[in-house]
């Protein structure tokens, strides 16, 4: 089957197969012999030769863009450089979290509601989470300094397990108060895209990362992972205010099982860091 595939592939084969299958289907549609038993047959022909033809095109045009970017200075050197592309993006993770801060803070203010008040106190302490592995990442080589590492391992885990309190209580306001993410039909659509996109992105980093052998880069994919929970959590309240009654026993018993999953969650990996950190730590 991989023979016939890497055959058909080949461009002396597809371009004559794409030409003639698109024809074929064109043809079909315009003489109306749509219902004849072979329009079925080109019908596949052709879906086969727009999956290829796409998967050709798709990685031509990925050539095309890398060979742009490793043109550019920087771009070059986030691509070739791991050490520079962990850095970048945590700098990067840390000053969107001072937005999220800043946002937060000021509709509180601007409205005087408890609300933005609980996300921006959740943030400040991702914030500090994330700052307090700073120095770590900026240095250039992981996995070397383990006994630094573990150290800077087990703050990630008290910090965890502070991060997860403020979490709490804001799951709380949303059971007790009624207090829920709101957003439009359209915006509920992009923001489970996003969602999705971020939770699988969060979790593969996660498990790719343990590879490198370096408790600084596990615990600054774990960090990513939970920040990802308070979005879970956002398009859970979300989806239930649009599509169902925002206050029903059955949307409060949703996002109180939701948090009671993702708060105990938390508490677990916190702790495991905690303890994992301390072990080795002492033992280096």
């Amino acid at each position: 089957m991989k023979k016939l595939y890497d055959f058909i592939k080949k461009p002396p084969v597809l371009i004559p197969l794409s030409v003639f299958a698109y024809i074929a289907v064109g043809w079909i549609l315009f003489t109306g012999r749509d219902n004849r038993w072979y329009s079925y047959v080109f019908y596949l022909l052709s879906a086969v030769a727009l999956v290829l033809d796409a998967q050709i095109a798709g990685a031509l045009l990925y050539r095309a863009i890398m060979r742009l970017l490793m043109k550019i200075p920087f771009t070059n050197r986030l691509i070739t450089d791991f050490s520079y592309r962990q850095r970048f993006g945590y700098y990067a993770s840390i000053a969107i979290n001072v937005i999220y801060i800043a946002i937060n803070v000021f509709t509180g203010i601007k409205h005087a509601a408890l609300w933005p008040f609980a996300l921006g106190a959740y943030y400040t302490v991702l914030f500090l989470l994330r700052l307090s592995m700073v120095r770590g990442i900026s240095e250039a080589d992981y996995g070397v300094n383990l006994s630094a590492e573990y150290r800077q391992y087990m703050r990630c885990g008290i910090i965890l397990l502070l991060l997860d309190a403020t979490l709490g209580a804001i799951i709380t306001l949303m059971v007790l108060r009624g207090f829920r993410y709101t957003y439009s039909f359209n915006m509920c659509i992009v923001m489970a895209m996003y969602v999705f996109y971020y939770v699988i992105f969060a979790l593969v980093q996660l498990i790719r990362f343990r590879r490198y052998k370096s408790p600084l880069l596990s615990a600054v994919r774990t960090v990513t992972f939970v920040s990802a929970m308070l979005s879970v959590l956002a398009l859970e309240t979300a989806m239930l205010s649009q599509f169902g009654d925002a206050n029903s026993d059955l949307t409060l018993t949703f996002i109180a099982v939701t948090g009671l999953v993702i708060v105990l969650l938390i508490i677990g990996m916190g702790t495991y860091m905690i303890v994992r950190g301390y072990r080795r730590g002492i033992n280096l």
